[in-house]
């Protein structure tokens, strides 16, 4: 199945189970009319601080000084502009969520604001919204996959299957990351020793730790459906992953970099919708719909690749 079969496949299947987009778009409602999570206040006083002990010790130059002052119109706007709330969707994964923008209200509704303080009440809430978040995108994803493994979606064992899930995906986010720090720190610390000899030569070092870490990622792509499609323990769901695409790299990479061009080209579009409420209700649809069909998409790519040969067991000679 070439890639744009694989992409009609997947638009195919939302397109008749339409009732799969109620999750994405009630969750972008509800984070459209939710209090925006600001720490605004909590940026300034820090922001502050450090001013003030920079200028006494003597660390902030005059340059430096004048250099802030120009930037910070900028700088302030983009914390104020900061909403902690937008981690849910970006720790969704799968999960097709379109963030309406502040300037369009939900049919007159003033959108509240909640000023965070900081501490431990803070870590723990940004720490809940990630970890709710994937929660979330690991029961669509799940959904998907049953869809596309089975043509119908199971939901006592959806809901049993969920949790573990759940629990691998942290477990392979936490693999890679500490694989990537394991990785990065001590050459990131090399990297720095290069450039107090060559500042050039540290530059071109930082862009080839960055392809290199981009490549790992790339790598890891089908992780998730390997977890929630076939049921794969984490080491070998990232084992597996990167046999797909050892195996399958160029199909693979069309397919994301087409995904990624779909997506980034509707944007606009959704962008030039959403300036009016009952526009951004189309956006909103819309979004869900293209971006259940990419991730439906995904899913069926990875369900053609293991009935590849090498996948199948070889029957046995009797």
């Amino acid at each position: 199945m070439g890639i744009i079969d694989t992409l009609t496949a997947g638009f195919d299947l939302v397109r008749r189970r339409l009732w799969m987009l109620l999750l994405p778009v009630a969750l972008d409602i509800a984070l459209w009319v939710a209090p925006k999570l600001s720490i605004f206040t909590l940026l300034q006083s820090l922001w502050h601080t450090l001013l003030a002990e920079a200028t006494a010790t003597g660390a902030a130059t005059p340059t430096m000084l004048q250099t802030i002052q120009e930037a910070l119109p900028d700088m302030v706007q983009a914390a104020k502009d900061l909403d902690l709330s937008l981690l849910l969707p970006l720790a969704s994964p799968g999960v097709p969520l379109f963030p309406v923008a502040p300037t369009t209200a939900f049919f007159g509704l003033t959108k509240q604001v909640i000023e965070l303080a900081g501490g431990p009440s803070l870590v723990a809430l940004a720490a809940g919204l990630v970890l709710g978040g994937l929660l979330i995108g690991t029961f669509y994803m799940a959904l998907i996959a049953h869809a596309v493994r089975d043509g119908r979606v199971d939901w006592p064992l959806l809901l049993q299957q969920v949790p573990r899930y759940w629990l691998r995906l942290v477990g392979a986010g936490l693999v890679v990351l500490v694989g990537l720090v394991s990785f990065g720190l001590p050459a990131g610390m090399l990297i720095g020793v290069f450039g107090l000899v060559s500042p050039g030569l540290a530059s071109f070092l930082v862009a080839i730790l960055s392809f290199l870490i981009f490549w790992v990622l790339l790598y890891m792509v089908f992780v998730p459906e390997a977890i929630i499609f076939s049921d794969d323990g984490i080491m070998k769901a990232i084992w597996r992953s990167a046999i797909i695409m050892r195996t399958s790299f160029w199909p693979a990479l069309g397919l994301i970099l087409l995904s990624y061009i779909i997506s980034a080209g509707l944007a606009f579009v959704w962008d030039l919708l959403a300036a009016t409420a009952p526009g951004a209700l189309v956006a909103l649809a819309g979004s869900a719909f293209v971006g259940t069909g990419l991730t439906a998409a995904l899913f069926i790519f990875y369900r053609e690749r293991l009935r590849a040969p090498m996948w199948t067991p070889e029957p046995r000679r009797s």
